[in-house]
């Protein structure tokens, strides 16, 4: 693809607007991210905002068919960063920083897939929609690595995120819970307050749960009052 010319093509099969946008497409698309050795060819294509305004796109229009394809190219793009040697140079994470913070715009409609609803208005089957539910938590997840400051918002995301946590399944609360977690880590009071305010009375519901849910949820609560902070590593690698 790269040698003929055609990665700008297909990367604009990701524009809503495109009359050659549609789920097959789409999927194309992710075979090409998954394949590519070449981060920079598919950045300089614009791929981070055209898949930032396909997630709020098919959010809004509940374009399920899109769910799998779009989510898993998130995932992949800010897994293989996460994973970049040379993110651990300030100048080369400030550069790969900036060029996916459009990500954080689609973080109202990421959060709402996180949620698992049987009236959706999809025809999804309760398996499909699970999973991109499962999904959607591991784009936070990822993204929360990157910008845990700035992951949830309060208003629209804290509420899906809040709705995921009382309806999801084990893997759904887990990976909202150390999103939530590594907002907490930050550090940033005005991040916790605003993020904690909404989710303060969920989060503490889940320390009776039995297993990682409710150690997790015993941390983030540990963090908020400032009990154990010290002892906490935030910057492990564990991204599921």
């Amino acid at each position: 693809f790269q040698r003929l010319g055609l990665v700008p093509k297909f990367i604009e099969f990701l524009d809503p607007t495109s009359p050659n946008c549609s789920a097959h497409n789409v999927h194309l698309v992710q075979a090409l991210v998954q394949s590519s050795e070449d981060l920079e060819s598919l950045y300089s294509c614009d791929i981070a905002q055209k898949l930032s305004t396909l997630c709020i796109y098919m959010t809004a229009q509940k374009a399920s068919d899109y769910y799998d394809p779009a989510l898993g190219m998130v995932s992949t793009l800010l897994y293989t960063l996460l994973q970049d040697e040379a993110m651990a140079a300030e100048e080369t994470s400030v550069v790969w920083l900036a060029r996916n913070e459009c990500f954080l715009g689609a973080v109202p409609a990421l959060a709402s897939l996180c949620v698992p609803t049987e009236d959706d208005g999809t025809k999804q089957s309760s398996n499909a929609l699970l999973q991109d539910c499962e999904a959607a938590c591991q784009c936070l997840l990822l993204l929360a690595h990157l910008y845990p400051s700035s992951v949830l918002p309060p208003g629209e995301a804290t509420d899906s995120v809040c709705r995921a946590l009382e309806t999801g399944n084990v893997t759904i609360q887990k990976r909202i819970l150390k999103t939530i977690l590594w907002v907490v880590s930050s550090g940033d009071q005005s991040a916790i307050s605003a993020t904690f305010e909404r989710l303060e009375d969920t989060v503490r519901s889940l320390m009776s749960e039995e297993g990682v849910v409710g150690d997790l949820a015993a941390q983030i609560m540990a963090g908020v009052q400032g009990v154990g902070a010290e002892d906490e590593d935030p910057y492990d690698e564990d991204f599921e």
